[in-house]
């Protein structure tokens, strides 16, 4: 994926995005006020990290659908769960998180050079998911399995572009565009669903963890779409009781 240098919103898509975000604001107050105005019932403030594994989902309008290659990465950020009963919480984040994706592949023109190209695409988000988590005791821990939406919100990123022709090397980075009316930019809201299998040990937690973008956070103009998708180990640790 290429970038391109921003372009000026025409009113027409500024409204859009306006009506988005405040959809997205909306439905975000709803979600957390739910989750942290809780009187009478445990709350608990923790801390959450792991590691990330992702990718991203081109699919293209001929039906065909771009190779690329999972990255690593991490998240880390506060937490806070509220008891529902002895067998149901909710669980809300803030999570800063590292996404993209890398490709490689080959050319070879027509008096037989071989290049070779490599490519990789740094996204870092703030991601807010929510999760309604059902825990069944096993001995002294108990197993955790999580279900929910995760809404995004891409701050900035990098794209690098390296070839390889005879061992000679070249390489640009550039900053990635999130203008919607660039023809290869991406749009910042990112909105999907997350789920999880992991335990409780104490007052930590382990998980397993899958988050696939639903909307297709390509421009416009692209002739794709595009979604993140990120699968994490991760370990939070709630140090708080209320």
């Amino acid at each position: 994926m290429a970038t391109s240098v921003a372009k000026e919103d025409s009113p027409s898509n500024n409204n859009k995005t306006h009506i988005k975000m405040k959809n997205i604001r909306l439905v975000l107050i709803i979600i957390l006020s739910s989750i942290f105005i809780s009187e009478g019932i445990a709350q608990k403030i923790g801390v959450k990290a792991g590691f990330n594994y992702t990718n991203q989902i081109h699919k293209y309008d001929n039906g065909g659908k771009g190779v690329n290659r999972f990255i690593p990465g991490f998240q880390v950020g506060p937490l806070l769960e509220v008891d529902i009963n002895d067998y149901l919480t909710t669980e809300g984040a803030f999570l800063f998180t590292t996404k993209g994706f890398s490709t490689q592949g080959d050319i070879i023109d027509a008096e037989g050079i071989q290049t070779q190209m490599h490519t990789r695409t740094d996204l870092y988000y703030l991601d807010i998911p929510v999760q309604i988590k059902f825990k069944y005791p096993v001995g002294n821990s108990k197993l955790v399995g999580a279900l929910g939406p995760q809404f995004g919100y891409g701050l900035y990123g990098k794209f690098f572009y390296e070839t390889i022709t005879n061992n000679n090397i070249e390489g640009t980075t550039s900053d990635i565009s999130w203008n919607e009316e660039s023809s290869d930019a991406l749009k910042r809201i990112d909105y999907g669903i997350i789920g999880s299998l992991g335990a409780d040990i104490r007052a930590f937690n382990i998980s397993l963890n899958y988050n696939l973008t639903l909307n297709d956070i390509a421009a416009e103009d692209q002739n794709h779409s595009i979604r993140n998708e990120v699968i994490s180990l991760s370990v939070s640790y709630k140090f708080i009781e209320l």
